[in-house]
C-alpha cells in the first residue's frame, strides 16, 4: 500500500517535467504587440533613426512587410536620414497588406464544399 503515494508523486513529477518545454517557449509580450505585424511608417522612421536603415533593417522589412504604401517623398526623407539603398529597395518591394474590405466572405456553396471535402489529415471521416 505504500507504493501508491510514491507512484502518484512520480507521476506528478513526470507531468511537470513534460510541460517545462512548453512553458519555456511562452514569452511575455506587451499587450497588442505581435512580432508578425507589418511595420508602420512611424516604425520605419524609428528604425532608420536607430541605425537600422541598413541590410539588417532591410531583412526585417522583408520578413514582416509594411502596412502602408511609401510615397517618394517619404523614401527621400529616409535616404536623407541615412537609409541605405538596400533598405530603400526592400521598402519598395514590400507590399502593404490587402485591405480588409477587399476580402470577400465565403458563400454557401464554399461552406458546403468545406464541410463535405476531404479531411485535412488525408484520412476518412468514417
Amino acid at each position: 500500500m505504500r507504493r501508491r503515494p510514491v507512484v502518484t508523486i512520480l507521476m506528478l513529477i513526470i507531468a511537470v517535467i513534460l510541460t517545462l518545454p512548453l512553458r519555456a517557449q511562452q514569452k511575455a509580450v506587451a499587450p497588442g504587440f505581435s512580432p508578425a505585424k507589418p511595420f508602420t511608417e512611424v516604425q520605419v522612421i524609428n528604425m532608420v533613426r536607430a541605425g537600422l536603415g541598413d541590410d539588417s533593417g532591410a531583412k526585417l522589412i522583408e520578413q514582416r512587410g509594411i502596412d502602408f504604401a511609401p510615397a517618394e517623398d517619404f523614401m527621400q526623407s529616409l535616404k536623407a536620414a541615412g537609409a541605405s539603398e538596400a533598405f530603400l529597395k526592400a521598402l519598395r518591394a514590400a507590399k502593404p497588406p490587402e485591405p480588409a474590405s477587399a476580402k470577400q466572405p465565403i458563400n454557401q456553396v464554399q461552406v458546403f464544399a468545406l464541410l463535405v471535402g476531404p479531411s485535412p489529415r488525408g484520412g476518412n471521416h468514417e
